[in-house]
């Protein structure tokens, strides 16, 4: 196995690096989802309304 995978899968450094990646690339997905949603809902509202 190449050393820099072993270090990242056996060491815990190795598995905080990769877990703050997951966080650090998913923060803005989750946002992007969640403004697209909550806009999507307040137009329904609003042509609801109208």
């Amino acid at each position: 196995m190449h050393p820099i995978l072993r270090e990242m899968l056996t060491e815990p450094v190795g598995w905080l690096t990769i877990i703050g990646a997951l966080i650090i690339l998913g923060l803005p997905l989750f946002t992007a989802l969640f403004i697209r949603r909550k806009m999507r809902a307040d137009a329904r509202d609003e042509r609801d309304r109208s």
